[in-house]
């Protein structure tokens, strides 16, 4: 009778362990994945904004051009618009950040696949 007593005791304490081993693995595994999703969520929501980004310099960069090349005077003739230098300087900031934030996305897209 002693000897099934001991056999018991030294069975039952890893078959606890176990199965607490496997609740907390399944708990663990239940957060990993809600993170997962929260971060894939969130790298979506940088990309749009980064694409909403550029799309609005590239807005204003085409506005910017076609505030350059063209002006209406007061009779309606279409007439050259002469700009100052900030206009140009503008454009020119303009292009570089938008080349600047794809070649960022781009080397983030090659680092991502690596």
């Amino acid at each position: 009778m002693e000897t099934a007593l001991e056999v018991f005791k030294l069975l039952i304490i890893p078959i606890c362990m176990s199965l607490f081993g496997a609740y907390i693995k399944r708990r663990f595994d239940k957060h990993d994945k809600a993170d997962k999703e929260r971060n894939e969520a969130r790298v979506k929501k940088e990309t749009l904004m980064l694409r909403g980004i550029n799309a609005a310099a590239a807005l204003g960069d085409a506005t910017a051009e076609c505030m350059q090349s063209l002006a209406v005077d007061e009779s309606g003739k279409v007439t050259a618009f002469k700009c100052n230098g900030n206009v140009k300087a503008a454009r020119e900031y303009a292009a570089n950040v938008k080349h600047e934030l794809r070649d960022f996305m781009d080397e983030q897209g090659v680092q991502n696949l690596i």
